[in-house]
């Protein structure tokens, strides 16, 4: 009877999911483009929603993704760019990513527009739940790896996880962890707002495992903003809750990420950068004598010396009781506890290519900004103004799509650090290589505790205006900002997550990497739905 019923609920619940959406989210927030692809092409054949429709709000798409492709056609003709045909084929690549975005936004409009509410929730209810398994197998085989229960504070191995723990917690994408922390930090929001407490709380858990500083600034902005304007008792409840576990995972799981998070924002607000690892004292009987001098060799020898007498003593002393056998602890001065240094291949690229750099352009190669020891995400935005006040015409529509800053520029240029390009279509812009592309190098070239959020030159607003100019930024403010922003409910979810996207933004070339965004209209999409549904009743 109890078995009947159990399959009866499995039933009752998997004909509650919309599978379609969730093959979609599943596999389009992917990492690899091509798996990205097969996800539109099922949903495609599936549905046979063909025609792109472009309106100035809701249902069509967006007027901001077309425009985006004319400034880039207009400077490619104004430029001249035309006659590089290296750069045709990147302009090709670039305009393909937002005919990804454009089709995306197209088939989350018309999976949302011809499901039930009930429907819709259910199936993202089912995605964090799948995603947040993901990032706990993630943790699990952390936790296995290592043999500690808390890998956070672990450092062993060379330190490979410890204060970079949460790196490795990607979930279901398989992306960044950034990326997951943003999937979560939606999560968090969405249900808030639905009141299911459950869910919401298990996001935060998930979000905070992924101990992204960045992140963990979203949502509290994200909270507060809930907090003080829409939010009733028990809400406000859940928020202090979860602003606990924050304080709890910062001071008790990992709190040297808490002193990281605190060296870095004193870095961006005009701190030199300081080595992110504080470097161990190790005493001198616990070195090796062929480092050590002829007089430290002394000390240690006397040092030894005594400490196993006043053993010996105690042990004397204590010969009669009955004394528990002590458990020997592994010694964290030794070389596997201590951080070495970053040869990874990306590292040891990023130096070639930079010295390659250097030697090319001599004494062209402007590095004051590099001196000051800023955080590269300032520094990028530093050279923007600049780059501004020396180009106002070009400042109109932009430097072209992918001569200032972008992910493609950075495929472009053959680095390999977003996704292969072939070799002899490699392109690089003198305005990108003085620019995001050397503080990408210098900051790379440094060892592994430098490679940070805050340090990587990535950032959309520098790539609009840098890109496509003063024009691509009123595109972007009022034809997709304000394409949602028309559509907003008092009490909905779109404000907090859109607040939340909005300053994410600053981060990375989310547009290209065609995932976060897709979440984030999802969202949007169905607040919108939900308050058309609760006006027609």
């Amino acid at each position: 009877m109890q078995q009947h019923r159990l399959i009866s609920w499995v039933r009752k619940y998997l004909q509650g999911i919309d599978w379609d959406l969730l093959v979609l989210l599943l596999f389009f927030l992917n990492v690899k483009l091509v798996i990205k692809l097969a996800a539109l092409a099922f949903v495609l054949v599936r549905k046979k929603q063909w025609r792109l429709r472009f309106a100035a709000r809701p249902p069509g798409i967006p007027l901001f993704y077309p425009l985006m492709v004319l400034i880039a056609l207009i400077n490619l003709v104004v430029y001249g760019l035309y006659r590089d045909a290296n750069y045709l084929v990147l302009i090709t690549a670039g305009i393909g990513h937002w005919l990804l975005c454009m089709i995306a936004f197209q088939q989350v409009s018309g999976l949302i527009d011809r499901q039930s509410l009930h429907k819709l929730h259910a199936t993202l209810a089912l995605f964090f739940l799948v995603n947040a398994l993901a990032s706990f197998a993630n943790l699990a085989a952390i936790i296995w790896e290592t043999g500690e229960l808390n890998p956070y504070r672990y450092q062993g191995n060379y330190q490979k996880y410890f204060i970079g723990t949460g790196d490795y917690i990607r979930g279901i994408s398989f992306n960044t962890s950034t990326t997951n922390a943003i999937f979560n930090a939606f999560g968090i929001v969405y249900f808030l707002c639905k009141r299911n407490f459950r869910l919401s709380l298990l996001c935060m858990v998930v979000l905070l495992l992924t101990y992204s500083n960045f992140a963990n600034l979203l949502i509290v902005g994200g909270l507060l903003w809930m907090f003080v304007f829409m939010s009733d008792r028990n809400q406000k409840t859940v928020i202090v809750l979860q602003f606990a576990l924050l304080v709890v995972f910062m001071t008790q799981v990992s709190p040297q990420n808490n002193r990281y998070a605190s060296e870095a924002m004193e870095k961006f607000w005009g701190g030199g950068v300081k080595h992110s690892r504080p470097v161990k004292l190790i005493p001198v009987e616990e070195r090796p004598d062929s480092v050590l001098t002829v007089e430290e060799r002394k000390y240690k020898l006397a040092k030894l010396w005594l400490d196993s007498m006043k053993k010996v003593r105690s042990q004397t002393l204590a010969i009669k009781e009955t004394v528990k056998p002590e458990i020997p602890k592994a010694n964290i001065h030794t070389p596997p506890y201590q951080h070495r240094q970053d040869s990874s291949e990306t590292r040891m690229t990023a130096i070639v290519y930079l010295e390659e750099l250097k030697k090319e352009q001599g004494t062209k190669l402007d590095t004051s900004l590099l001196r000051s020891r800023k955080p590269g995400k300032l520094i990028v935005f530093q050279q923007l103004v600049g780059w501004v006040g020396t180009h106002p015409l070009k400042s109109v529509t932009g430097n072209g799509l992918g001569n200032y800053s972008s992910k493609i520029a950075f495929r472009a240029a053959g680095i390999k650090t977003s996704g292969s390009y072939p070799e002899k279509f490699r392109y690089i812009h003198e305005d990108f290589k003085d620019g995001a592309l050397l503080v990408y190098l210098d900051y790379v070239s440094r060892d592994a505790g430098f490679h940070s959020v805050a340090n990587f030159p990535y950032s959309f607003y520098v790539q609009l205006l840098g890109e496509y100019g003063i024009a691509g930024c009123i595109c972007f403010c009022l034809f997709y900002l304000g394409y949602f922003l028309k559509q907003w409910r008092k009490n909905g979810y779109a404000v907090p997550i859109l607040l939340i996207m909005t300053a994410a933004f600053a981060a990375d070339y989310w547009f290209e990497q065609l995932s976060v965004v897709l979440l984030f209209e999802l969202f949007l999409l169905l607040d919108n739905k939900e308050k058309h549904e609760a006006i027609n009743g």
